[in-house]
């Protein structure tokens, strides 16, 4: 959804991590405005959804929080490798 500002509701994140376990896949979530929810409407991580810890790969960057873009201070967490999750 990014750049599009969306801020899913837990019913949403609910349905796309069900998803995600039916499938075996991975959710790569890009989190780096995650400070930034306005309207009252609260962030909720993937990560923290039950069964979601061991695929979910979230994207944070403090470059865009703090301005300082283009220095390339970012993260990425996830419990195991992407890639492990299937062996490669």
């Amino acid at each position: 959804m990014n750049p599009c500002a969306k801020v899913f509701s837990r019913d949403e994140l609910e349905f796309i991590a069900a998803l995600c376990r039916k499938h075996d896949a991975f959710a790569v979530c890009d989190e780096v405005y995650e400070h930034l929810a306005f309207d009252g409407v609260p962030h909720i991580p993937m990560i923290t959804l039950p069964g979601m810890r061991d695929r979910t790969v979230r994207i944070q960057s403090a470059g865009k929080i703090f301005s300082l873009t283009g220095s390339g201070p970012g993260r990425r967490n996830s419990q195991r490798s992407p890639g492990s999750a299937r062996g490669r």
